[in-house]
């Protein structure tokens, strides 16, 4: 049995990920130059924080100790103790991020699988420098006085001027779902009524939908970095649109 101080270890697990065949197609079987490991079933798995040996595979963990010491047990009997008093309460590393892989991690925000977005998210949230400036450059507050303009134009008798609302609203998608749900509640016309669905039916197609939830993700990374910059970015976004989701999730991270 195995015991005694194994400081700055407190994630004992892998995260496992599911490659693009193109991807993984190039990858041996076994631990990469970067501590990936590729398995068998054409999964990744990336490490989450320091990486732990085992002397046989574990079965069973239990904290101790108020949270400082993790026991570890394995197949074959072994016990490990590990002290993690140090990392527990900590913050994650900095992750170092080249400008091309934060814009990976920025399109993967997009993707439909939680479990993918979850781990972009977290890994830019651990690079605050490159992920705060580009969450300020690509998501803007929602623009509720041009929504207010908007809305009422496409009852207007100009067709220009209705072609032109409807446009308007088309491009914002789905961050201006609140305020044309609110619209539509108070009992239009029937022609803004078809309008109205007309323009939540186009926000719930795949790209305004991914464009929407990158923004949403977006603003769970802030909230994850917590700094005085990220703070300032969660205030812009709250103060756009009350009705849009976006600006209430932002505001709903601020108060936290």
């Amino acid at each position: 049995m195995l015991s005694g101080p194994f400081r700055s270890f407190i994630i004992l697990f892998l995260t496992a990920l599911t490659l693009h065949a193109d991807e993984h197609d190039r990858l041996k079987v076994g631990e990469q130059p970067d501590s990936r490991i590729v398995v068998p079933t054409n999964q990744i798995l990336e490490p989450a924080g320091t990486q732990a040996v085992f002397p046989g595979r574990p079965v069973d963990l239990a904290f101790a100790d108020g949270g400082k010491t993790l026991v570890s047990a394995s197949e074959d009997k072994t016990a490990l103790v590990w002290d993690i008093a140090d990392a527990a309460g900590g913050k994650p590393r900095l992750l170092p991020l080249t400008a091309e892989r934060a814009e990976r991690l920025w399109q993967e925000l997009r993707d439909s699988r939680e479990a993918v977005a979850s781990l972009a998210a977290q890994k830019l949230a651990r690079a605050p420098a490159r992920a705060v400036p580009l969450i300020r450059a690509r998501v803007r507050p929602v623009d509720g006085a041009l929504i207010a303009r908007l809305v009422p134009r496409l009852d207007a008798e100009d067709f220009k001027t209705r072609d032109a609302a409807y446009k308007g609203l088309a491009e914002l998608g789905r961050f201006a779902e609140g305020s044309l749900r609110r619209a539509l509640a108070k009992k239009p016309g029937l022609e803004v009524h078809r309008r109205l669905e007309e323009l939540l039916a186009r926000g719930e197609t795949e790209e305004p939908a991914s464009v929407h939830r990158q923004a949403l993700r977006a603003v769970e990374v802030l909230a994850m970095v917590g700094t005085a910059e990220a703070r300032k970015a969660l205030e812009a976004l709250a103060a756009g649109d009350p009705a849009a989701e976006l600006t209430l999730r932002a505001r709903a991270a601020l108060a936290r």
